[in-house]
């Protein structure tokens, strides 16, 4: 049996979670929760440019909003839908948010 995320004449979506964590999913798979489509469909390709261009910092959003005590602000629309502050639908925190220590 092949694997389907190694066909290279698929079509695939590049999803994105609220982590700013990026993969490939075949199309003809419904969207795992918590996860948004960011780009396609497409071909396999064009999928993993996508995500090389898009996806700079491996790190989870969290993770750099934890060690840098700031809120991670993005210029993608998608990506920014899926770490928006859950008090205010659609906005996404363009400033810092206080440590513990400093609240």
């Amino acid at each position: 049996m092949t694997n389907p995320f190694d066909d290279d004449s698929a079509k695939f979506y590049v999803l994105v979670n609220r982590d700013g964590e990026h993969c490939l999913w075949p199309i003809f798979g419904a969207v795992p929760g918590g996860w948004t489509v960011a780009y396609g469909a497409a071909d396999r390709k064009s999928c993993l440019h996508y995500v090389e261009v898009h996806w700079q910092d491996m790190r989870p959003t969290s993770l750099i909003e934890e060690r840098s005590g700031l809120r991670v602000a993005t210029d993608s629309p998608v990506l920014s839908a899926a770490i928006s502050s859950p008090t205010v639908p659609g906005r996404v925190a363009d400033t810092a948010v206080p440590s513990e220590a400093e609240a």
